[in-house]
């Protein structure tokens, strides 16, 4: 998405954000001046006071796309131009929204080399306890191994909500044993939210599912919680071969609001009765060589006996020759 600006016209994005009326930019130094109805791109200016608009609506209200577009427009300009959005997340008055634009327009244009130093400041201790959150998340997700260090660090941090951030980040990493071991704890603490709670549930590897059965049933069961939170619950609780699981499931394919959901959870139910009547264990969760990861079907308690071999069919007659005429 680029922004093209026109000088007669509605020439400024933000002036259809906020309805202050059209802003005309002077020409460069040197440059002919545009006519009537000419279209430019927008300045970097003009994007960093879009950006500034933006981050001073509500996070329900804001345009995600405009800010997707405004950041990238800003990183032709080159990666360096991003530092300034990352910098308006560093103060105790930053917007929530703020924030939030960051980690959902600026999280897939950074990278390690132009911008893990300067979001590893932001984690410092005398930086405000949500914007090293912030920061936390968004350097989780560099793929750097210094950054996924930094954030391991962090996980012992002396604000309880800095090291919760890091462990919830960290869940998103291949082989964190040490996150997911404390999993538990953060789930049970007062202090922690059921958003919190959710995102435990959105991003706990399946391979660690069978340990934290409580989890799922707890979110399968709370119909208030996101549906999407509700589906993978549902989907990795359905592996499961236990009654108090099935129990859970049965009443998400009852009480589910969404039909779907109510359908997946009947269909977990009835797989996993039939794997009960059997005798069998929960579905086993393996991750192939590719990445790819599968539900393989565990065997049965009592193996079962070989068939004998059918008999192999009698050999047919070899057909008579033709006859001559």
């Amino acid at each position: 998405m680029k922004f093209w600006l026109f000088p007669t016209v509605a020439i400024f994005a933000v002036a259809a954000l906020t309805g202050c009326g059209s802003k005309e930019a002077a020409p460069a130094d040197g440059a002919a001046p545009k006519q009537d109805g000419e279209k430019r791109q927008a300045t970097e200016p003009e994007l960093y006071e879009i950006w500034d608009q933006l981050s001073a609506q509500t996070p329900e209200s804001v345009d995600i796309e405009l800010a997707r577009g405004v950041a990238n427009n800003l990183a032709q300009f080159g990666p360096e131009k991003l530092l300034p959005l990352l910098d308006k997340t560093d103060s105790p008055e930053a917007e929530k929204t703020a924030l939030f634009l960051a980690m959902v327009a600026l999280r897939p244009l950074l990278k390690p080399e132009h911008h893990e130093a300067k979001l590893v400041e932001l984690t410092q201790p005398e930086k405000p306890s949500r914007t090293r959150r912030a920061a936390i998340e968004l350097l989780s997700t560099l793929g750097s191994e210094s950054g996924v260090a930094r954030v391991n660090d962090l996980m012992d941090d002396s604000d309880p909500r800095v090291a919760a951030g890091a462990m919830l980040a960290l869940l998103h990493q291949e082989n964190q044993t040490e996150a997911v071991s404390r999993v538990k704890e953060f789930w049970d603490s007062p202090e922690t939210v059921d958003l919190e709670r959710q995102e435990i549930v959105r991003r706990i590897p399946e391979l660690s599912s069978l340990e934290h059965a409580d989890i799922f049933i707890k979110a399968v069961t709370s119909m208030d919680w996101d549906p999407h939170v509700r589906q993978r619950a549902i989907s990795i609780l359905g592996a499961f071969t236990d009654t108090k699981a099935q129990d859970a499931l049965k009443e998400a394919a009852e009480k589910s609001p969404e039909p779907q959901l109510k359908d997946l959870a009947q269909k977990a139910v009835e797989a996993m009765q039939e794997r009960l009547d059997a005798g069998m264990g929960n579905l086993k969760f393996n991750v192939r060589p590719d990445g790819v990861l599968e539900t393989q079907m565990p065997l049965e308690s009592k193996p079962l006996v070989a068939p004998a071999p059918a008999p192999a069919p009698a050999a047919e007659p070899a057909p008579a020759p033709a006859s001559a005429e």
